[in-house]
């Protein structure tokens, strides 16, 4: 849950972090994320923070060229913390990105359709905080990075923001059980494990560490009908996997892992 204050412990460590190790947060603009290679940068910690983890596969240039394109330009740019090195002339190490949880207003669009009407509850949530959670999408410090508090930079700097939109709760991605490292990180605030799960299958392993978060970013790609809202009638079906493709998921062995989401 979404505290009233900023827990003390954040704050603290915040302070010994910029003092310390000269790590300080970084907001950006609208100019740093299309022009000046910042959402090609972010993607690249998100590579090397996830590849540890097991089946996940680290996104090709051209993938994160597509993801800055078609995600940042709709994102809350208050929402998303970045955390840099200042003695590494100003190394990204850490990323914060984080949304107005869409859940609420794609159960109001009649059948999962954002036409006629279904654009307007998704608006409402994306642009005017009309929600009362924040999906934390995609969350990741650099491994030689992570027991230096920087993780504590970014709680302190987001907090303000949920309270400011009127946020009461926010939802972790997939974690697993055994990540005792992410899992602690949770200890200063209210938590509540409301979900646990388990995943078979090769396929369905793979991209398990960001599974929740791509997935929510994907379903900002519908939100570019908004764009074209004067040029577009109908939305653009998904495309669907071919017969060969499922053929060859169904064929792969079976292995299970448990996995908890906060």
């Amino acid at each position: 849950f979404v505290p009233d204050e900023i827990p003390d412990k954040y704050t603290k460590v915040a302070c010994m972090v910029e003092q310390r190790y000269n790590l300080h947060v970084k907001k950006l603009t609208r100019r740093e994320v299309l022009r000046e290679g910042y959402g090609q940068k972010i993607f690249e910690v998100i590579n090397e923070t996830f590849k540890d983890l097991y089946g996940y596969s680290q996104l090709t240039p051209r993938q994160i060229d597509q993801y800055v394109d078609m995600y940042l330009p709709m994102a809350d740019l208050n929402l998303i913390t970045l955390v840099e090195d200042w003695n590494a002339d100003r190394k990204l190490v850490g990323v914060g990105i984080t949304i107005p949880s869409l859940s609420r207003a794609f159960q109001k669009c009649r059948d999962g359709r954002l036409w006629p009407f279904g654009w307007w509850h998704v608006l409402r949530a994306l642009k005017f905080h009309k929600t009362e959670g924040v999906d934390l999408l995609l969350m990741g410090v650099l491994p030689e990075y992570r027991m230096k508090g920087a993780n504590a930079l970014m709680f302190a700097d987001l907090i303000p923001w949920y309270r400011k939109y009127g946020f009461k709760w926010g939802e972790s991605q997939v974690e697993m059980e055994t990540n005792e490292n992410v899992q602690s990180q949770w200890q200063y605030l209210d938590k509540v494990q409301h979900k646990e799960g388990i995943v078979r299958g090769l396929g369905a392993l793979r991209g398990l560490g960001v599974l929740r978060g791509l997935g929510a970013l994907r379903a900002l790609r519908d939100l570019g009908a908004l764009k074209q809202i004067e040029r577009r009638k109908q939305p653009s079906q998904p495309s669907q996997p071919s017969q060969s493709s499922q053929s060859s998921q169904l064929s792969q062995p079976s292995h299970q892992l448990s996995f908890s989401i906060k």
